[in-house]
C-alpha cells in the first residue's frame, strides 16, 4: 500500500524497498517494536525483499510524488517478516541524503536507500542458517569487521609500521619535506566546517594537503570521519598508498567497483559503524553512510566522471556539497582547472578559494607550445618537429608522453572504390577498427599477405559494444582494398615503433588496462624508467607524477574543438592542462620540459589561454560566453529522453509532450522554457532511436514542478523508454 502517512492504525509500519514506485509501503508490525531506520526483511509479492522502516515523524518531504493514502482491508495487510538486528541502524543524516538525492535526481526513495546497499547485505540468504545453530553468512562477516589488513596489503587497522610516521606523528617520516608557504595557508584556512576549493597547479602537493587536513581532522576526535573521493579507479591505489602511510593504524576503507560484493558489504559496514575512519572511493562512495563524517574531499572535482549516467543519473560532487552542509562539515574541492559550476560559487563568495601557484618541486610549469599541422603536416599522426623533439628527448635518457584520445587503431574501415565505411547495424554511427594482439600486419594487407590472419581485427562500436568480423572485401562493390581512415592509439603505437624503433613502448588505454591494479602495475613501470615513450588515452591525463617525464605530445586536440556540447571547451582546456602537467614535475638534466600541441587552429581562442597556462582568465570568458547564453551555472536544467524503435512515433510523442509542459508552465507562471525534441548522439542505439527535450529555467523549483508533470506523462506512455537527466553534464 503506497502511502505518504501513517493511517491510523498503530500496528502498521511504513517501509521503503527497492521497487519502481514513489510512495513507501504499509505493513502490519504485530507484536515488534521498530525505529526509525531499523532494518527489516519483509514480503513483496512472491519475494522476500530487504527493507527500511521509516517513522512517522520522519515520513513529511521524505516521498516526493506518491500515491495518496487508500485505506485498505486490515486482512490484506502483510506483516513484516523479521528485523534485522545486527544491521546497524540508519543514521538520521544519511536518510536526509537519500531522500534529497531522491527528490533531487527524480528517483524513487527505496530504489536509492535500498537499492544502493551492496548487493550481499540485499541478499536475505546470507541472514538465514543454513543448519540449525550454525553461525550465518552474515555472522561471518561479522567476524570479519575485525580483520583489518585490506586486500592491497595496507595495515590500515593497526599501527602497521609507527616509524615510518615518526614519533610524533609526522605524516610521511622524516624523507617528507615541510610544507612550502603555499600549502602551509591553504592547510590553515582549512579549519571551519564550509567549502574550500583548492586551486592548484598540476604537481603542486593538492594529496600532502588532502592527508595532513585528514590526518588533524582524526586526531582532533576520537570519532570523526574523513571521506576522499577520486573520479577513476585508476586513481585510487596511489592515492591509498599516501593516505595508509600518513595515516598509520586508521582503518580506511577502499570502496570501488573492483571490490568483491562480499568485500564492499564489509566495509560499508566498518564505515556505517564509525569503525572505518577514512573512505576512500569513486562517485558511489558519497553514498556510504557514515554517522560521524566530518570532512570530505574531492580530488579533480571538474571531472565528469563523478556524474553517473544510467539509474539515478546523479552528481556525486553535487552530493558531497549538499551532504557537507546538512551535517555542517568541511569540503575541500580539489582541482588544477575547477569546474565552471565551482567558479561561479567562487564568484558568488559561496566557496573560499584557496591557491597553489606554484609546483611543490619548485619546478616552473613546462612551456606549451602549438604546432600549425597545415605548415608542418602530420604525416602518420606526427608533425616533423614532435618527431624531432622525440629524439632529442630519448637521446638524454627522458621519458615522453604522447597523447591521443581516441582508442582502437582507426576511427573508421573505408572502402577508396565506392565510399562505403564500417557502421554499426544497432546505431548507425562508424565502428572502430581494432587491433587484437600486438603488431603483425595492417587490414589493408588483405590480398597481399596470404599467411595474414583477419581475426586479428575487429570492428567495435564504442556505444554499445557490438563487435563484428571485419569484411575481407567491400560488401557493396567487393573490391578488397578497404583502408582505415584516421588514427588511433594503436596506429599511434605502430607509428612510433616504426619511427623510434630501439625505444620502450607502452600503449595505455581501456582495451590494455582494464582494472585499476592493472594501471597500477603499468604506472609503476613507467616510474622505473622501464619504459621510454608512453603512448595513451585520457587515462594518463591527471594523478600521475612521472619523474622522467620530459616531454608531452598531443597528436590531436581538435576533435572538442568543433564539439557542439557548450560543455566541449570546458572539458578539452581542463584535459589539455592536465595532460600538460606531466611534463617536467621534477628536475632532471638535458633538455628542458616542454608540451607540444598538434592543432589546424592554433589562433583559437582556447588556445591562447592554453599557451598562458591561464585557468582563470579562461573560466572568466567561459562564464561570460555562457551567462550571455544563458546555460549553466546561470541557468538550471534538465533532460527528458526516450528511446523507441519508432523515430517518427517517438519524435510525435516528444513534441505533445513538449506543448503540453509548455502549456502547463504558461498557466502556472512557472519561467520554464521546454525546447526540442532533438536527436541524441548516437542517434540510434541498440535499434532504438533516441531524442530527447530540454528544460531550461532560472528556477529550480519551478524546473522541479513541471519535472513531476512530466513524471505523469511519462507514467501514462511506458511503451517509451524514458529517464530524467537533472543537471545533465552532456547535452
Amino acid at each position: 500500500m503506497p502511502t505518504e502517512l501513517f493511517t491510523a492504525r498503530p500496528s502498521l509500519v511504513s517501509v521503503a524497498v527497492d521497487a519502481p514506485f514513489a510512495g513507501l509501503l504499509d505493513y502490519d508490525k504485530g507484536e515488534l517494536s521498530l525505529t526509525n531506520g531499523q532494518w527489516v526483511e519483509v514480503p513483496l509479492g512472491r519475494r522476500q525483499v530487504l527493507g527500511l522502516v521509516i517513522a512517522p515523524d520522519r515520513l513529511e518531504g521524505l516521498v516526493d510524488g506518491a500515491e495518496p493514502v487508500r485505506e485498505v482491508a486490515a486482512d490484506r495487510i502483510r506483516q513484516v517478516t523479521r528485523p534485522l538486528t545486527l544491521l546497524p541502524v540508519a543514521d538520521p543524516k544519511w536518510l536526509d541524503l537519500m531522500a534529497f538525492a531522491a527528490r533531487y535526481y527524480r528517483r524513487p526513495f527505496g530504489t536509492i536507500a535500498v537499492g544502493l546497499m551492496p548487493k550481499w547485505l540485499r541478499d536475505l540468504k546470507n541472514y538465514a542458517e543454513k543448519t540449525a545453530g550454525k553461525k550465518t553468512n552474515f555472522d561471518r562477516l561479522m567476524e570479519a569487521l575485525g580483520n583489518r589488513t585490506d586486500r592491497d596489503g595496507f595495515e590500515t587497522g593497526q599501527a602497521a609500521d609507527q616509524a615510518s610516521a615518526g614519533e610524533q606523528g609526522e605524516p610521511y617520516g622524516r624523507s617528507e619535506p615541510p610544507l612550502n608557504s603555499d600549502q602551509s595557508a591553504a592547510l590553515d584556512a582549512i579549519r571551519a566546517p564550509g567549502v574550500y576549493v583548492l586551486h592548484g597547479v598540476t604537481g603542486s602537493g593538492k594529496t600532502r594537503i588532502y592527508t595532513e587536513a585528514a590526518r588533524r581532522c582524526i586526531a582532533s576526535k576520537p570519532q570523526d570521519q574523513v571521506l576522499v573521493m577520486v573520479p577513476e579507479i585508476g586513481l585510487t591505489p596511489q592515492l591509498v598508498a599516501r593516505f595508509a602511510a600518513a595515516l598509520p593504524g586508521v582503518e580506511i576503507a577502499v570502496l570501488h567497483s573492483e571490490v568483491s560484493e562480499r568485500e564492499r558489504a564489509r566495509l560499508w559496514l566498518s564505515a556505517a559503524t564509525g569503525l572505518a575512519r577514512l573512505v576512500i572511493g569513486t562517485r558511489l562512495s558519497v553514498m556510504t553512510p557514515m554517522p560521524h563524517l566530518a570532512l570530505i574531499i574531492v580530488d579533480e572535482e571538474h571531472d565528469h566522471s563523478y556524474k553517473q549516467q544510467e539509474g539515478m543519473r546523479y552528481s556525486a560532487r553535487d552530493l558531497a556539497v549538499w551532504r557537507t552542509q546538512n551535517v555542517g562539515a568541511t569540503l575541500v574541492l580539489g582541482s588544477a582547472t575547477p569546474s565552471m559550476e565551482t567558479w561561479a560559487q567562487i564568484r558568488r563568495k559561496k566557496y573560499q578559494v584557496l591557491s597553489l601557484s606554484k609546483r611543490a618541486t619548485g619546478e616552473p610549469p613546462a612551456p606549451i607550445q602549438l604546432i600549425d599541422t597545415l605548415k608542418d603536416p602530420a604525416k602518420e599522426g606526427l608533425c616533423t618537429q614532435s618527431r624531432q623533439a622525440i629524439a632529442r628527448v630519448l637521446a638524454d635518457d627522458g621519458q615522453v608522453l604522447v597523447f591521443l584520445n581516441r582508442r582502437g587503431y582507426a576511427p573508421v574501415l573505408s572502402c577508396s572504390s565506392c565510399g562505403w565505411s564500417s557502421r554499426c547495424l544497432e546505431c548507425g554511427v562508424a565502428t572502430v577498427l581494432h587491433r587484437q594482439g600486438p603488431a603483425t600486419s595492417t587490414p589493408t594487407d588483405a590480398g597481399h599477405t596470404p599467411n595474414r590472419s583477419i581475426n586479428k581485427w575487429r570492428l567495435q562500436c564504442h556505444h554499445c559494444g557490438l563487435e563484428s568480423t571485419v569484411p575481407r572485401s567491400c560488401p557493396d562493390c567487393g573490391d578488397a582494398d578497404l583502408s582505415p581512415i584516421g588514427r588511433g592509439v594503436q596506429r599511434l603505437e605502430d607509428t612510433l615503433a616504426a619511427e623510434f624503433p630501439g625505444a620502450r613502448i607502452l600503449r595505455i588505454d581501456r582495451d590494455t588496462v582494464r582494472q585499476g591494479k592493472a594501471l597500477a602495475a603499468e604506472i609503476e613501470k613507467i616510474q622505473r624508467h622501464e619504459v621510454d615513450i608512453v603512448v595513451g588515452t585520457q587515462m594518463l591525463a591527471k594523478g600521475h607524477d612521472f619523474a622522467r617525464m620530459r616531454l608531452v605530445v598531443v597528436a590531436d586536440a581538435d576533435t572538442q574543438l568543433i564539439n557542439p556540447d557548450f560543455r566541449a571547451p570546458e572539458r578539452l582546456f581542463s584535459t589539455l592542462i592536465q595532460v600538460a602537467g606531466r611534463a617536467g614535475r621534477h628536475e632532471q638534466s638535458g633538455a628542458a620540459a616542454r608540451v607540444l600541441v598538434q592543432t589546424r587552429y592554433p589562433q583559437h581562442q582556447l588556445y591562447r589561454y592554453l599557451l598562458a597556462q591561464d585557468v582563470s582568465g579562461f573560466a572568466e570568458a567561459e562564464l561570460a560566453d555562457r551567462q550571455t547564453a544563458g546555460l549553466p551555472p546561470f541557468s538550471h536544467m534538465a533532460a527528458i529522453r526516450a528511446a523507441y524503435r519508432d523515430e517518427a512515433k517517438t519524435r510525435h510523442l516528444l513534441r505533445l509532450l513538449r506543448d503540453h509542459l509548455q502549456q502547463f508552465a504558461a498557466q502556472n507562471s512557472w519561467p520554464v522554457s521546454a525546447y526540442g525534441p532533438v536527436a541524441r548522439y548516437p542517434e540510434m542505439q541498440a535499434g532504438k532511436w533516441r531524442g530527447q527535450i530540454i528544460l531550461e529555467s532560472d528556477s529550480r523549483p519551478a524546473l522541479h514542478q513541471l519535472l513531476a508533470t512530466a513524471e505523469v506523462w511519462m507514467a501514462e506512455h511506458r511503451e517509451l523508454d524514458c529517464h530524467i537527466d537533472v543537471d545533465p553534464v552532456e547535452v
